[in-house]
């Protein structure tokens, strides 16, 4: 037996795997209405993700302190010296998609 009474599944696809921990995590996270933030009762003092602003040099800090000898990321296969490589060149690109995701509130499937 696994977490609380899951039991142990196992999986070679890495769709596999995102499918088995989404069923995981869904089973164990509701929408409770009991749980759910009054949007009225949130301190106008706290930051919010929408408000969350970053720059191409923010982004390409953080590129460029990637582990180059780490294997690459999964799903995407890129390796991590290729973004502390170019960091500078793709910063703004990536700057632009994060920041829209922020705004927005959703993360692209790709």
């Amino acid at each position: 037996m696994g977490v609380e009474g899951y039991s142990r599944k196992y999986s070679e696809t890495s769709a596999n795997i995102a499918t088995l921990f989404n069923n995981y995590f869904t089973s164990i996270f509701t929408n409770d209405p009991d749980t759910s933030i009054d949007p009225s009762t949130i301190d106008d003092n706290i930051s919010l993700l929408e408000d969350v602003v970053l720059t191409p040099n923010d982004v390409a800090n953080v590129l460029r302190t990637l582990d180059n000898d780490k294997a690459h990321g999964i799903p995407d296969e890129i390796p991590a010296r290729l973004l502390t490589e170019t960091a500078s060149q793709i910063a703004p690109s990536l700057c632009q998609l994060f920041n829209k995701s922020l705004r927005i509130g959703v993360v692209p499937f790709d």
